[in-house]
């Protein structure tokens, strides 16, 4: 039987729309694509990526800012806000997502495990009260940028089972939680520690639903609508000026 729901952020909840990041790095600094990811760092789910050190907690938002910017060599007169807004409006949550999180919600416990840049994170929490750790929707998130883990390294899905032992009535079993993500490596990761796992692929919200419903987890019925979107107070970009 599940009991936990054990979500990834992007591409899992999230749309992210990855490109928008790059095409905006590139009019601002005039470089061709190909080459900003190379001077970013090429393979960004290993070490030594911008990206990747970012993830880890390697560096903060600070120090990710000034390193985009040699890196880059992006003009001293552009602001660092405009910089971080490279990074920040290229998600969207569908509403058949919020729907589904929404009324999982109301029937079994739910985290987070997210590989997560540190500029993105407050962005994020902002704009998606959904994903806020004031919604209510989840009991927990890990957050890469913030426990200094990543995945797929074991010991990040071993820190969120034991918050979600923590917060539940009785003995959890690891087979309990069944967690899902976008990318197989992290897939497999989970079920070596013993989860049960799903994919998500392009199918979207629905391919989720139905692998949910082959284990037996509850899903909405077609008259359910989930509570009204309650709009958050932006936050400015703290450290960004």
């Amino acid at each position: 039987m599940i009991r936990w729901i054990i979500w990834d952020i992007a591409n899992t909840i999230l749309h992210y729309h990855y490109e928008l990041v790059f095409q905006r790095l590139a009019r601002l600094t005039g470089k061709e694509i190909p080459r900003i990811r190379h001077l970013i760092g090429g393979d960004y789910f290993t070490p030594g990526s911008l990206i990747y050190d970012a993830d880890a907690g390697r560096i903060g938002r600070k120090k990710f800012i000034r390193l985009l910017r040699k890196r880059l060599g992006i003009d001293s007169r552009i602001p660092n806000k405009r910089l971080a807004w490279c990074f920040m409006d290229c998600f969207e949550l569908p509403n058949a997502t919020r729907t589904l999180l929404h009324f999982l919600a109301d029937h079994y416990r739910m985290g987070i495990i997210s590989n997560m840049n540190p500029v993105q994170w407050p962005h994020i929490r902002e704009t998606f009260p959904t994903l806020h750790e004031d919604s209510g929707v989840f009991a927990f998130h890990v957050l890469s940028c913030r426990d200094k883990l990543v995945k797929p390294d074991l010991r990040i899905y071993a820190l969120a089972f034991g918050k979600a032992c923590a917060q539940s009535e009785g003995a959890l079993l690891p087979g309990e939680c069944v967690f899902i993500d976008d990318r197989e490596e992290n897939v497999k990761a989970a079920e070596e520690f013993g989860m049960r796992a799903i994919l998500a692929d392009e199918s979207g919200p629905w391919g989720i639903a139905r692998n949910l419903a082959d284990l037996g987890v509850l899903l909405p019925p077609a008259d359910y609508y989930p509570p009204p979107v309650v709009p958050r107070v932006p936050s400015p970009i703290r450290g960004m000026a």
